[in-house]
């Protein structure tokens, strides 16, 4: 059970801090006991989910030391495979929900492949693509820039040194 201040993951709204640990606001009878979420980014919004979990994954922030694990071995992390371009979009939503640092990095790869082929071939990439990028960006590098204590803006080129390092490059 997460305390009131602490900072969690939660599905793609990415980092969030408890502001509270309240009985539901919702009333109707629900006897649950429910976190009050403030995402890190967002002054207005409050949301409130079920302590006990719900359909979106709540999680701890990841340690420093499992996101430097994670990161010298980003390079291995395999890309996302879809058998039919009509799951792509399903894939990547699965991938999203799982809140996981390695799915959002299997996002951001596997786009950042289709990509490279996409100006290999003259084509455009796919809204869906760059629209999950977008957003497994967006929750890695919060919670990166959290536990790593660095600014969100310089998270991009820490990876990317982390992964040129390991290349060898």
């Amino acid at each position: 059970m997460f305390i009131k201040g602490d900072c969690i993951v939660y599905g793609a709204n990415g980092v969030c801090k408890v502001t509270d640990v309240c009985e539901s606001p919702f009333g109707g009878g629900d006897m649950r006991i429910y976190y009050a979420l403030k995402p890190l980014d967002d002054n207005g919004s409050v949301i409130y989910t079920p302590a006990e979990g719900g359909r979106i994954a709540l999680r701890a922030l990841t340690s420093r030391e499992d996101i430097e694990k994670l990161l010298n071995r980003i390079n291995d992390i395999p890309d996302i495979v879809v058998n039919n371009e009509k799951q792509r979009k399903e894939s990547y939503k699965e991938a999203m929900a799982k809140a996981s640092p390695e799915e959002y990095i299997r996002i951001i790869k596997t786009v950042a492949s289709r990509r490279e082929n996409a100006v290999e071939t003259h084509r455009h990439l796919a809204i869906t693509d760059t629209e999950y990028e977008r957003q497994a960006k967006y929750c890695l590098y919060n919670e990166l820039a959290l536990v790593l204590d660095m600014p969100f803006g310089e998270i991009e080129s820490y990876i990317k040194k982390k992964t040129d390092k390991k290349s060898g490059q």
